[in-house]
């Protein structure tokens, strides 16, 4: 006696689905990354005309005109700035970006440097604007 028994055939996955999720949070980082607002407090950084590539800054120093200095978006005078600073120092070597205004004196720039310098910070950077024509 003879038995027929059926094959089932074989069912491929459906991959579209999957790969309509993942490219929509694709999507949604990406915008979510781009938008994120960069608070300057009404500083205009200086303007660049080559650049390397560099990260967007985490958590940087904003030095206002009229020399006001903001950390964590606290507003830190200039004789703290090594006290508040110092414990950053400790922990493992890290990168402090400065978001200055571009008509801030040059002297006062110079002090703020220096007053990193004594907390214990090496890897200083200035962020600026990238203009094409400048």
């Amino acid at each position: 006696m003879r038995v027929c028994t059926r094959i089932a055939p074989v069912r491929e996955e459906n991959l579209v689905p999957l790969i309509n999720v993942v490219f929509l949070l694709l999507i949604f980082f990406l915008v979510a990354g781009a938008l994120r607002p960069f608070a300057t407090h009404g500083v205009e950084p200086a303007a660049t005309s080559s650049i390397e590539a560099g990260g967007d800054p985490a958590n940087p120093i904003v030095v206002a005109l009229d020399g006001t200095i903001r950390v964590s978006g606290a507003v830190v005078g200039l004789d703290r700035l090594a006290g508040h600073l110092g414990a950053l120092a400790g922990s493992a070597p890290q990168t402090l970006h400065i978001v200055a205004d571009r008509r801030l004196p040059a002297g006062l720039m110079l002090q703020i440097v220096e007053s990193l310098g004594a907390a214990g910070i090496r890897d200083i950077r200035l962020v600026t604007i990238h203009e094409a024509g400048a």
